[in-house]
């Protein structure tokens, strides 16, 4: 039999002997937080560090782009001030200091044994409506980062791993 068709054999497999536990093993144990938080402070404290010196930016106020993932962020993570807004949000704020960064958290993807979750910083800007053009919401990528997660078995929880910043 093939290497292939066995694999999956024994994926299907396990998987089906899952499904087969009660509901309570399958459950996993409360996490420490949420992953999209834990990834925010993790990818926020190395720019925080790293960025120090360039320019004169606030990496400790941070505005994070409201989603799905993202609702649930407090306004508070580690030593950093969040605010979460959604596009009216960033428009106001627009409208009272002009260019700011913006924050956007893209759903985690699975990358073999690890987890990751990449956040985007973008520069937003907003265009007013005129005549025969409707108003417009800017985001100029600048760079980011991508936090990885891997899943410690004896601590029962996920724990970063890396932080890679990327950059245009």
């Amino acid at each position: 039999m093939p290497k292939f068709t066995s694999a999956i054999i024994v994926g299907f497999s396990l998987v089906a002997s899952l499904g087969a536990l009660p509901l309570s093993a399958q459950t996993p144990p409360e996490q420490p937080g949420n992953l999209y938080v834990l990834a925010l402070r993790a990818a926020a404290e190395v720019q925080a560090k790293s960025y120090r010196y360039q320019g004169d930016r606030d990496y400790y106020d941070l505005v994070v782009e409201k989603d799905k993932t993202t609702q649930e962020i407090p306004e508070q993570v580690g030593p950093f001030r969040v605010s979460v807004l959604d596009s009216y949000g960033l428009r106001d704020r627009f409208r009272k200091q002009g260019k700011f960064p913006v924050l956007e958290i893209l759903p985690a993807q699975i990358k073999g044994p690890l987890l990751s979750v990449s956040i985007q910083t973008c520069w937003f800007s907003y265009r007013e409506p005129r005549l025969f053009r409707h108003a417009r919401f800017e985001f100029a990528v600048e760079g980011g980062a991508v936090v990885e997660f891997r899943y410690d078995c004896e601590r029962r929880q996920f724990v970063v791993n890396g932080v890679n910043l990327w950059g245009v």
